[in-house]
């Protein structure tokens, strides 16, 4: 390895170490109606979305395992109007995001 790739390649370390120290230092900020859409009682919640299936496909699961473990600024606001025309839920969303990301980095570019 020549000592222009090892500089190269430390520098995309040090600069990747740094954007996730940066990316977890910025404290995340919750969409107000999301905060009280969750905390009201459920005969008062609106009908927006449809509920998860009863029985989830792949895509829907790991849907639901996004919206449960991933940041919310990282999965970004779901178009609410939109998902209700193509009656798809939040999960199912989500989880072809996610898979639509997870695909980005296993196939090559």
């Amino acid at each position: 390895m020549t000592g222009l790739q090892l500089a190269l390649a430390l520098g995309a370390l040090i600069g990747l170490g740094a954007a996730g120290i940066l990316f977890a230092a910025v404290p995340a900020q919750p969409d107000l109606g999301d905060v009280l859409a969750r905390l009201s009682p459920p005969a008062r919640r609106r009908g927006g979305a449809p509920a998860v299936s009863a029985n989830p496909d792949t895509e829907e699961r790991l849907g639901i395992w996004a919206e449960r473990t991933l940041p919310a600024r990282l999965l970004g606001v779901p178009p609410a109007r939109d998902l209700a025309v193509l009656r798809k839920t939040h999960a199912q969303f989500y989880g072809r995001k996610v898979l639509y990301g997870l695909l980005g980095l296993i196939l090559p570019p």
